[in-house]
């Protein structure tokens, strides 16, 4: 997984908004589909995901759907859906904490 740049705070629609939505999708699927059935590499796929969508300052209405969207579509079973949630919801804090300092330590 690789990282590509956007400021929802700057363009929270449009072009490049979309882009970065797709790519981060195809990511996170790429990822899932790659850890199906393993739950430890579950924790490091969902922490990239939700720290890439912080960095780009994405809304987290939509954080929430995309990964659930990527969630289904990478194969999971539909009993997991619930736990991976509960998984991102905890690790959410953390990326947007990360980012924070990332952002107060800017010029």
């Amino acid at each position: 997984m690789g990282g590509m740049k956007h400021d929802f705070r700057q363009e929270p629609e449009g072009e490049a908004a979309d882009r970065f939505r797709e790519w981060l999708e195809q990511e996170t699927i790429s990822y899932l589909r790659r850890c199906l059935g393993d739950w430890e590499a579950l924790k490091g796929g969902v922490f990239l995901y939700v720290n890439w969508a912080y960095e780009a300052h994405m809304p987290e209405d939509q954080i929430g759907r995309l990964f659930g969207k990527s969630f289904v579509r990478a194969g999971w079973p539909q009993e997991d859906e619930s736990a991976a949630f509960d998984l991102l919801e905890f690790l959410a804090p953390i990326a947007e904490a990360t980012q924070r300092r990332k952002d107060d330590q800017s010029p």
